[in-house]
């Protein structure tokens, strides 16, 4: 019987990474509603075409970032990070929590217009907080007892009636506000159809 080749095991060349892969590519990875990470690579063809493109050599190619997204009120901004010399990856950090992120790889020179080269698709970071939808199919009859639900156009929020009336009372010309919901930052609902209380605790022990 031959013996398995152990040849893999000392091949250099199988054991390391790649410095260049040699392939188009970015990616937006998120670490958090404030955080993001995005890595990319750009293919020997595509540098050909974008000294071609711009009519200059790749020495003379400046590159940027562009980070598209949307505030937590889904309005539009823009970040633009002009990058290092060879840079493939970059951390970024928003103010504030964010939705909807994708990037863009910009290539220019002094004297050009900027050429688009590379877009990632576009990633849906989570909310920093629980979601309060739900679907109605997984919904328990005894919790509809109890509650009422409120729909728009892409979500369904179902309130206790005890709290109903008092949240309509928080309602805003812009529609209802989900973060001035108390009940579903304390309340529990159990497979059996039952709710209850959960009391929350400081950093310390102590009941709030």
């Amino acid at each position: 019987m031959n013996e398995p080749s152990t040849k893999i095991y000392f091949d250099n060349d199988l054991n390391q990474l790649p410095i260049y892969y040699n392939r188009d590519l970015i990616k937006v990875l998120f670490i958090n509603p404030k955080n993001i990470f995005v890595i990319w690579g750009i293919s020997s063809i595509t540098y050909k075409k974008l000294e071609t493109d711009l009519k200059t050599s790749s020495e003379n190619i400046s590159f940027e970032l562009l980070i598209h997204y949307k505030s937590e009120d889904k309005k539009n901004f823009t970040k633009k990070i002009s990058l290092p010399a060879f840079s493939t990856d970059w951390f970024f950090e928003f103010s504030e929590p964010v939705k909807d992120v994708k990037a863009e790889l910009i290539g220019f020179t002094e004297f050009s217009n900027s050429i688009s080269i590379l877009h990632s698709s576009e990633i849906s970071i989570p909310s920093k907080k629980p979601s309060l939808s739900v679907n109605m199919d997984w919904i328990h009859p005894h919790w509809l007892e109890y509650s009422q639900t409120i729909s728009k156009p892409d979500e369904t929020i179902l309130i206790p009636k005890n709290e109903f009336a008092q949240q309509q009372q928080l309602q805003t010309a812009q529609g209802f506000s989900l973060e001035l919901n108390p009940f579903f930052e304390n309340q529990i609902f159990h497979s059996d159809g039952s709710s209850g209380i959960l009391s929350s605790f400081s950093s310390s022990g102590h009941k709030k």
